[in-house]
C-alpha cells in the first residue's frame, strides 16, 4: 500500500490520544525509531512501555533501542507522535524503507531516529545517508557512541564524509549511555517531537535528567567546528544541545524541518 501523505499539519501543543488517527502523522514533528535488531510491524506507542508489551524476544529494558525510547519520554516536554518500527530481514535501509512504505499498516513519518552500532554497521549507516539524499522530505538522527568511535577525528569525518543537509549526528557520551541515556532520544523527544516550529531553536534545547560528560576542551572544540551535535558544560546548572546542525555543518535542524514542513503544504 502505497504511503500518500495528508494536506494538513497539525502545528500545535494539542496532545493527541487517539492511537488510530493516521492523519496526524503527516505533522512535520513526528518521529520513527527504527531498528534491523527485531521485526516490528509500524506500531504507534504513547510510552516506552509499550515497546515491552509486544512481547519481541530480546527486547527489553535493557536493549539499547529501548533505552534510547526511553530517553525520548525522558524530558519535561513528551513527543507527540511517535511509531517504532523493525525489520530483522533487510539487507541495507534502503530494503528497509521499502519494506516499510508497502507495509499496510505504515505511518507517514518526517524525523528517523536509530541508534545502531556506529562502527560494527557502518555500511547499513552509510546507506542510511544515501538514502537521506534522495529523500529531502525526511530529516535523520543517528547517534555516535562516542567510546566506540574511539577519538574526535574519526567522529569528524562522520561529517565530513557525509555532507547531508537532513542527516544530525549526536554524539553520545560514555558517562550518560552507562545511565542509559541517550541524548538522540532526549533531543527527538523533548524538543522535535513536541515544540511548535520557530517556537524553538535545537541547539539550544535544554536537556534534564543528564550527567556531565568527560569531552576534553580539545573534543569539544573539535565537536564544535565540524558541527556535531553534544551536551554542553553545565550553564548556571543546565545542559543544552550545542551546534543543533546536519551534516553539512551549516543546515540548522529546524530550518531543515520548516523547509520541509513548508513543501509540503
Amino acid at each position: 500500500m502505497a504511503i500518500q501523505r495528508n494536506d494538513l499539519n497539525t502545528l500545535n501543543n494539542v496532545q493527541i490520544k487517539s492511537e488510530n488517527n493516521r492523519a496526524f502523522y503527516a505533522d512535520v514533528r513526528s518521529l520513527m525509531f527504527f531498528t534491523k535488531d527485531f521485526a516490528i510491524s509500524p506500531t504507534f506507542i504513547t510510552e516506552p512501555g509499550d515497546l515491552l508489551e509486544l512481547n519481541i524476544s530480546g527486547l527489553n529494558e535493557n536493549h539499547n533501542f529501548y533505552k534510547l525510547i526511553a530517553s525520548a519520554y525522558s524530558q519535561a516536554y513528551t513527543p507527540l507522535n511517535v511509531v517504532v518500527y523493525g525489520n530483522n530481514t533487510a539487507a541495507t535501509f534502503t530494503e528497509l524503507m521499502n519494506t516499510y512504505i508497502d507495509h499496510e499498516n505504515a505511518f507517514e513519518v518526517t524525523n528517523w531516529i536509530t541508534n545502531m552500532d556506529i562502527v560494527s554497521e557502518k555500511t547499513y549507516i552509510n546507506g542510511i545517508v544515501s538514502y537521506a539524499k534522495t529523500d529531502k522530505d525526511k530529516q535523520f538522527f543517528i547517534a555516535v557512541d562516542y567510546e566506540k568511535v574511539g577519538s574526535a577525528a574519526e567522529a569528524v569525518k562522520l561529517q565530513t564524509e557525509n555532507n547531508v543537509n537532513n542527516v544530525a549526528f549526536v554524539i553520545e557520551g560514555a558517562k550518560n549511555l552507562a545511565k542509559g541515556n541517550w541524548l538522540t532520544g532526549a533531543l527527538a523527544g523533548g524538543t522535535i517531537g513536541y515544540k511548535d516550529l520557530g517556537s524553538y531553536i535545537v541547539h539550544s534545547t535544554q536537556i534534564t535528567g543528564f550527567v556531565q560528560e568527560n569531552f576534553t576542551k580539545t573534543e569539544q572544540k573539535s565537536f564544535w567546528d565540524a558541527g556535531l551535535n553534544y551536551l554542553s558544560k553545565p550553564t548556571q546548572g543546565y545542559f543544552h544541545i550545542v551546534n543543533g546542525l546536519n551534516s553539512d555543518n551549516k543546515t540548522f535542524i529546524e530550518l531543515k524541518l520548516i523547509e520541509i514542513w513548508l513543501r509540503d503544504g
